[in-house]
């Protein structure tokens, strides 16, 4: 996965149970001769973070919830059948400070900057637990908006 998990919160309101995971970007290091260069990486991180890489990102993260939900079902509260649960990941390119301790923006940073939010049905998290679907039929039942 191309993220790591930094920050989150959980809520319920309106019969949903969700949480907001504060999950940046991996930051890009690369191995020089003379050690490890971090600065002046910007084109490294957009050739890395196209399209597609982003797109997989995305897959990478579905599966990540639905393997998580399929492991650790057992230690959600108990909600109804027609309540849903959400998992909305917050994607942006990690903070960074020059020197003097000033932000620094990549020029490509907005591209990589997104809300992935991930939503299943409570029923359908029943039916996995109780083994009445696949995780792979589970995976496709969720609702996905980026």
């Amino acid at each position: 996965m191309l993220n790591r998990i930094e920050d989150s919160k959980a809520d319920y309101t309106n019969n949903q149970l969700s949480f907001e995971l504060d999950a940046p970007n991996a930051q890009i290091i690369l191995n020089a001769q003379r050690g490890l260069f971090k600065e002046n990486d910007e084109d490294v991180i957009d050739i890395f973070y196209d399209k597609e890489m982003l797109a997989l990102q995305q897959d990478r993260l579905l599966q990540a919830t639905s393997d998580f939900l399929q492991d650790f079902h057992t230690y959600l509260p108990k909600l109804n059948a027609n309540e849903s649960i959400s998992f909305i990941y917050k994607i942006k390119d990690k903070d960074r400070v020059d020197k003097n301790g000033k932000p620094i923006v990549l020029k490509g940073a907005s591209k990589r900057k997104y809300n992935l939010n991930i939503e299943w049905k409570m029923s359908d998290v029943q039916a996995l637990a109780k083994g009445n679907i696949s995780q792979k039929e589970f995976a496709q039942r969720a609702t996905v908006n980026k």
